[in-house]
């Protein structure tokens, strides 16, 4: 299933690639890339989330550690017929003074599988990096996951800056399709630092942070 997104998976997230090695089927050519035009990043936030098309924004008050915590929910869904859905989930915050030192490997790790625990079918690896200039830091998981009876690819992203957090969770689900192979690789592939001007992309447009109605 997606085995050229689960082979580009291997290579951006460091995941072993033997398990995909052995498979001696036809090559899997997706569409090329393309830039994702609607680029989610309010201030303060320090990373950025490109969408083929402007996503839904919600408020989510859940109570946090004040009792009355409050922060905008990014969502995105794309369906290929009755095949395929690609589904992305992104929450940008501010954070407080010192929280990135605080956040190292064993906790972030930690807090993506929490995220995951009652989602994922099966792990395949988890991956940590930090930016070589102290800038931020970033965890990922891949695993796979059933929705109903439909298989599907699970990815769970956690980034800490200086002044700001954002997790973001993508689902590939279903059947393989190019396209949406290949649009779920794109909003992978946006997700970024955005001081990084070396993967850093011309938005056409940048998504308002206001709250859909």
């Amino acid at each position: 299933m997606h085995k050229y997104t689960l082979a580009l998976l291997a290579a951006l997230l460091c995941m072993p690639t033997f398990a995909y090695a052995q498979k001696e089927d036809a090559p899997y050519e997706p569409p090329p890339p393309k830039d994702m035009p609607h680029v989610y990043s309010p201030p303060p936030c320090e990373f950025t989330a490109g969408f083929p098309e402007e996503p839904f924004i919600k408020e989510v008050c859940d109570g946090g550690e004040s009792g009355d915590e409050c922060y905008n929910q990014v969502s995105y869904t794309a369906t290929f017929g009755l095949s395929a859905t690609v589904d992305v989930k992104v929450i940008c915050n501010a954070i407080d003074e010192g929280i990135k030192e605080k956040y190292d490997e064993s906790v972030m790790v930690k807090t993506l599988e929490a995220m995951s625990g009652q989602s994922i079918e099966n792990q395949y690896d988890v991956n940590y990096t930090e930016d070589e200039d102290g800038r931020f830091k970033m965890a990922g998981l891949v695993g796979d996951i059933m929705v109903g009876m439909s298989p599907g690819i699970y990815i769970a992203q956690m980034w800490i800056g200086e002044e700001s957090a954002m997790t973001a969770e993508l689902q590939l689900i279903g059947d393989p399709v190019e396209e949406g192979d290949a649009m779920f690789r794109d909003i992978l592939r946006s997700i970024r630092y955005k001081g990084d001007d070396n993967t850093a992309e011309t938005p056409e447009e940048e998504v308002s942070p206001s709250p859909a109605e």
